[in-house]
C-alpha cells in the first residue's frame, strides 16, 4: 500500500478499546480482531482525510513525545525515593520494571538523549509498520480507500 494512501474504517465495523488495545468486529461476518496499542492510534486515526503516511508521522511524534517525557520525569527521581518513584512511572508509562530501571540507571549516567532516541520508532520504521497493517486490515475488508 503506498504512502500516499487515504483508509477510512469500514462501515460494517465497530470497535472497543479496551486497556488501549482495539477490540475490532466486523458486524457483517461477526468475526473480531484485535489491534495492540500503536494499532490502535492507527485505527482511531482512520478519518478518511489522512494518508498513511502522515498518520506515521503522528505516531512517531506521539511517541518521540512519550519518550522524552519518560526521561524528563526520570531525570526529576531522587535517589533516596528512586524505588517508590520508579514503581509509579512503571504504571503512569505502561512500560515494565527492568526497562525502567535500566532507563533511570542510563538517564542518571547522561545518557538521556540516547534513551529518548531508543524509545522513540522511525517516522519510516512507523510507515512501514502501519502499511503492513493498513493491507492486512483491507485484506479482511475492515478498511477502504477513499
Amino acid at each position: 500500500m503506498e504512502q500516499s494512501t487515504i483508509l477510512s474504517r469500514g462501515e460494517q465495523v465497530t470497535y472497543e478499546v479496551v486497556a488501549d488495545e482495539a477490540i475490532l468486529i466486523d458486524m457483517a461476518s461477526g468475526t473480531y480482531f484485535s489491534l495492540n496499542e500503536v494499532g490502535t492510534v492507527f485505527w482511531e486515526a482512520l478519518d478518511g482525510r489522512r494518508t498513511l503516511a502522515q498518520i506515521a508521522t503522528r505516531i512517531a511524534k506521539a511517541y518521540a513525545r512519550k519518550a522524552t517525557e519518560f526521561v524528563a520525569a526520570l531525570q526529576a527521581v531522587e535517589t533516596e525515593d528512586a524505588p517508590v518513584s520508579l514503581k509509579k512511572l512503571t504504571e503512569k508509562f505502561g512500560v515494565d520494571d527492568e526497562l525502567t530501571r535500566s532507563c533511570y540507571k542510563r538517564v542518571k549516567a547522561g545518557e538521556g538523549d540516547a534513551v529518548i532516541a531508543e524509545l522513540s520508532a522511525p517516522e519510516e520504521m512507523v510507515l512501514a509498520d502501519i502499511q503492513e497493517l493498513a493491507e492486512n486490515l483491507a485484506a479482511e475488508n475492515l478498511v477502504s480507500t477513499v
